[in-house]
């Protein structure tokens, strides 16, 4: 009898164990989990505002030699890079009688644009010449940029193949813009921005006409402001906010900026230097959620 009164009591134990581990399963969790998110510093730093585009090198002083009559042209025995003077032979047309071309100017053969020998008609291009020390650099950027640029504002040259960035500023912004259609099919208005290059010419012997390069365009710069990454900038009511990490738990706040860019953003007010910010909020952010920085995070 008390055998079977301890096997039923043992029994009773096991059950109220597996009862409570149970539910302590189950509240545990229902217990809602910190967030991992990305936060950012808000830092004391210089910010620069730049327009960022593509753009291709061009000889300043370029001539289209191009047949004056029309005749039979030889073929051509110049190539590209041959130094030419002025006055030079450069091809004989025959016709009723040999007509001469010389060269324009001074310079290297850039293109040879008629190569072999054939009938050819007044007025066709047979080479350019030009002097390929003599570059600059020409930009199309959006006509919404271009209203912030100026004569003299100072550009970064990237990825023009070599070792360090070159420097320039620009001599001219075209007056009249054009149509360009992007790679996403839109229509876009642009002007053309030409960039001489002020980096000494021993910096860049090897860049040549109708080379890619990338410009940096400055725009502004602020020294010593407060700063803020740009990608914790979120609209709330058509202002702008951000999320600060504080305790543990995201605080929505409100905050003024003064200048935007792609990287950093100036703060007019709301923030402090050191506090922290969630980078990038996704929509589970929201006032007084759980989170913990994930591992890398600014600290």
């Amino acid at each position: 009898m008390d055998r079977k009164k301890g096997d039923l009591v043992k029994k009773r134990v096991t059950t109220i164990v597996l009862t409570v581990s149970i539910i302590g399963v189950v509240v545990w969790s229902l217990i809602p989990r910190p967030l991992p998110v990305d936060v950012g510093t808000v830092e004391i730093g210089d910010y620069e505002q730049r327009v960022v585009e593509d753009g291709r090198t061009r000889v300043k002083e370029k001539y289209v030699v191009s047949s004056p009559v029309d005749g039979v042209l030889p073929r051509v025995h110049w190539d590209p890079g041959d130094f030419v003077k002025k006055g030079d032979k450069l091809v004989t047309i025959k016709w009723d009688y040999d007509r001469v071309v010389h060269a324009p100017a001074s310079g290297s053969i850039l293109r040879i644009l008629t190569k072999d020998e054939g009938f050819i008609y007044k007025g066709k291009p047979i080479l350019e010449i030009g002097d390929p020390k003599s570059l600059e650099i020409v930009v199309d950027v959006l006509t919404s940029n271009a209203i912030l640029l100026s004569l003299g504002n100072q550009v970064e040259i990237t990825n023009w193949g070599g070792d360090q960035p070159l420097e320039g500023k620009i001599v001219r912004i075209e007056p009249s813009a054009f149509t360009k259609v992007s790679a996403l099919g839109v229509d876009e208005q642009r002007v053309n921005v030409v960039i001489e290059i002020t980096s000494p010419r021993e910096q860049w012997l090897n860049l040549g006409d109708h080379f890619q390069v990338e410009c940096r365009i400055l725009v502004k710069r602020l020294e010593n402001v407060l700063t803020v990454p740009t990608g914790a900038l979120f609209q709330k009511g058509g202002k702008w906010a951000v999320f600060v990490f504080t305790q543990g738990k995201a605080n929505l706040r409100e905050i003024e900026i003064s200048d935007q860019g792609p990287l950093k953003s100036v703060i007019g007010s709301g923030l402090n230097e050191g506090e922290r910010v969630i980078l990038y909020p996704g929509d589970r952010i929201d006032d007084g959620v759980a989170v913990k920085p994930t591992p890398g995070s600014a600290s």
